[in-house]
């Protein structure tokens, strides 16, 4: 609050984040930048079945990204075992505080599975193996009611339907793009719930309209915003300068 007054520029990664600085902190409002991955089409993978020899039949539910707690974690693994589906696999992939939890879960559970995390140039080819994306962040402080997590973006451009919390800069991205299904509730109840409504939907129509949100979230549109901002200040820098 003693800084961000004395910046040229402010950059943000929520369009809800930069209404809260502006209106806190009486700034003009920040640049939006979002964590978005380049702009890829990777062809399907079968990475997790050949893994953990999960069927053609089961559906892979996938999170990927930090185990750490906020992340509505415990409350999906909870939510799996009150499904108590078959046809269903659930991936986790990622390393954090919660990690032997994990690892646990999928030592008790015959069909939750965990795998470590990947570089970021591999990530897409084992996302791209799941059918659908899991991003059921919890509303634990401000920053997380705000977000928009990279993972979001990250599954639209495997073309993976979604389930995501019913917070407001994510829900206005999938409800916009119609990609997935959003939690009414942060509880097990409700993640029970949105996962049983996705699986009853037609997921090859979250999967098309997952890649056209892809073709508008990239990093090849974000960047360009981020060009701006350096071009703005170099030509401000100028006019002092000649002044």
């Amino acid at each position: 609050k003693n800084l961000i007054k004395k910046g040229d520029k402010v950059i943000t990664v929520s369009d809800g984040i930069a209404e809260e600085y502006a209106k806190r902190y009486h700034i003009p409002k920040p640049a939006l930048v979002l964590n978005c991955p380049y702009y890829d089409e990777p062809r399907k993978e079968n990475r997790f079945r050949e893994k953990f020899d999960i069927t053609e039949d089961q559906k892979i539910l996938l999170y990927q990204g930090a185990l750490t707690e906020g992340r509505g974690l415990k409350k999906l693994i909870e939510a799996f075992k009150r499904l108590n589906r078959t046809d269903l696999a659930l991936v986790f992939m990622g390393y954090g505080a919660l990690q032997k939890d994990i690892e646990s879960a999928a030592n008790e559970n015959k069909n939750i599975y965990f795998h470590p995390a990947v570089a970021p140039n591999e990530i897409l080819s084992y996302t791209v193996s799941a059918d659908a994306g899991i991003c059921l962040i919890e509303n634990s402080c401000l920053n997380y009611y705000y977000c928009l997590p990279n993972k979001l973006f990250e599954y639209a451009m495997a073309g993976l339907p979604v389930v995501v919390s019913n917070l407001p800069e994510i829900k206005r991205v999938v409800e916009t793009y119609q990609c997935g299904v959003i939690s009414e509730s942060l509880t097990v109840e409700g993640f029970t719930q949105a996962i049983r409504t996705l699986l009853d939907t037609d997921l090859v129509g979250y999967s098309v309209n997952a890649k056209k949100m892809a073709k508008t979230y990239n990093w090849e549109t974000q960047e360009k915003v981020l060009l701006d901002v350096y071009r703005d200040l170099e030509s401000n820098q100028s006019e002092v300068a000649v002044q």
